[in-house]
């Protein structure tokens, strides 16, 4: 073939294609079931804990009583339903103790949970907030009313000024009453007073039998004889920790936790989240009430000794107790309202 038949050739393709490399296979067109690829679909983070606890063989019963919590906080954690936790240091402390329990990734969780509560706090778009239409005031009725108030106004006073320059005189309505009213009748004259005689040996009897009998003396209360060589130990009182009435409590977190304080007088001391890795310490009348949202994971000190909440008062990982001067601990028990 010429060169002058090639070119007509390549004149009349159009464009060239480039022949294949040699050695290389063609990529595939799709490997979906129907020819054509399928997206990747990521899990939410409850279908995550979810997968994760099945994968494990436990139930939610099961888990909930390992974390020591109510079933509604596994349902709620699983069906990303966090706002029923309640604040969000709740929430996310929930799911820490959850994700570390079934071994799944904590890190990558809560990064998912933090992204998921600033897309909830996203302000709103003021640009699309209906708004009410403005009412259309008539200020044609608004004259009529000042004209007619004007005008009653100017009535009164000169009815006033005409009754008051006629010197007639008026009588108030008290006045009237006390015309009307009959006078009150007369005071009843007191009646005479008649001394009633006394008998002389009546008294002279009282005073015999009074001189004759010997006033009367409470004998002493009888004591149980103390055997010799023993005596009377006085019963053994706890010896209170603190100074007066004053009570020094010291708490550290070793994760964020919810705290409030509140001494006997009602004042409060302490009311918020105290953060990771923070202390505090308070003073105040004892007893002390106190309320943990993260009692597992902080520390309390009694007037500078540790004291250790026992596993009874902690529930869904919170513990409200009081403390008394001698660093004694009992549970506050909040009543259920019907």
């Amino acid at each position: 073939m010429s060169e002058q038949q090639q070119g007509d050739l390549l004149a009349n393709a159009g464009t060239a294609v480039p022949p294949q490399s040699a050695g290389l296979p063609a990529a595939p067109a799709a490997t979906g079931t129907l020819g054509v690829e399928l997206p990747v679909v990521d899990l939410s983070i409850g279908q995550t804990l979810a997968r994760w606890r099945a994968e494990r063989g436990e139930s939610i019963a099961t888990v909930a009583a390992r974390l020591r919590c109510d079933q509604a906080v596994i349902d709620a954690l699983e069906g990303d339903r966090f706002n029923d936790l309640g604040a969000p240091v709740f929430a996310r402390g929930h799911l820490k103790r959850y994700a570390e329990l079934l071994g799944a990734p904590v890190d990558e969780l809560l990064e998912r949970w933090s992204v998921v509560q600033r897309q909830s706090l996203a302000p709103p778009d003021l640009k699309s907030t209906p708004r009410a239409r403005a009412r259309n005031v008539d200020t044609r009725v608004w004259g009529r009313r000042v004209g007619a108030a004007a005008v009653a106004l100017v009535i009164g006073l000169a009815a006033w000024w005409i009754l008051k320059g006629s010197g007639t005189a008026t009588t108030t309505p008290t006045q009237l009453a006390a015309q009307a009213l009959p006078p009150p009748p007369p005071a009843p004259a007191p009646l005479p007073v008649v001394a009633q005689p006394v008998a002389a040996d009546a008294a002279t009897t009282q005073t015999t039998m009074s001189d004759a009998t010997p006033p009367l003396v409470a004998a002493p209360p009888a004591v149980a004889p103390t055997p010799q060589g023993t005596s009377a130990a006085p019963p053994a009182v706890a010896p209170p920790l603190v100074d007066g009435d004053r009570a020094r409590l010291r708490l550290a977190a070793r994760e964020d936790s919810w705290v409030q304080v509140v001494d006997a007088t009602g004042r409060r001391l302490y009311f918020g989240t105290l953060r990771r890795d923070n202390s505090v310490a308070l003073n105040g009348a004892a007893p002390l009430r106190v309320l943990l949202g993260r009692a597992d994971m902080t520390a309390v000190e009694f007037a500078g000794r540790p004291v250790s909440i026992p596993n009874s008062m902690i529930f869904n990982a919170t513990a409200h107790f009081t403390i008394d001067a001698t660093g004694q601990m009992q549970r506050v028990v909040v009543p259920v309202q019907p």
